[in-house]
């Protein structure tokens, strides 16, 4: 079978403590406990689309605090939320402000510490809310125990994919 091989970055922001860093532990190790000690981590996840098997190596960086020139050079972003914070809403949706007029690219949330539910200052309509106005997709995750994560990643891979040209997974 044929293949493409890609490299996607994706950019991961969000407030202090809303759960960046476990986010991209759980993502590349599936352990949220490691601490990233690089720069850019890298998971290479492998998918076939339309009889073509595509390899990802799909890089995490985590926002120094200046985003702003990160954002360009991203394929997605990926925006932490801390659901039991409501401080947290409130960066991600000011940072939606500042990049959706400059974005071209995908935006997606992880409304992070699902296993804290019970907790909730943020919760899913007011997801809804940032969804319907700034037409970006949210996920429900909890790095802590795994919850979301798996579904998480295939539906922004299935995303992505979906957005190539039908001539680049033919090459």
């Amino acid at each position: 079978m044929a293949f493409q091989r890609l490299t996607w970055k994706f950019l991961i922001a969000g407030s202090k403590g809303s759960g960046k860093s476990s986010l991209i532990s759980s993502l590349t190790y599936g352990d949220f406990s490691i601490t990233p000690t690089k720069p850019l981590l890298k998971r290479t996840i492998t998918k076939e689309f339309n009889g073509k098997k595509i390899i990802i190596d799909v890089l995490f960086q985590e926002a120094n605090g200046n985003y702003e020139k990160q954002v360009q050079s991203s394929t997605a972003i990926l925006l932490v939320l801390d659901i039991t914070e409501e401080k947290s809403y409130n960066f991600v949706k000011n940072i939606l402000s500042d990049i959706i007029p400059e974005r071209k690219g995908p935006i997606f949330i992880a409304a992070n510490k699902l296993d804290l539910k019970y907790e909730a200052a943020v919760w899913i309509d007011d997801m809804e809310a940032l969804k319907s106005e700034f037409g970006i997709e949210y996920f429900l995750v909890s790095c802590k125990d795994g919850q979301g994560i798996n579904e998480m990643m295939n539906g922004i891979i299935e995303r992505l994919a979906s957005k190539l040209p039908v001539n680049k997974l033919n090459e």
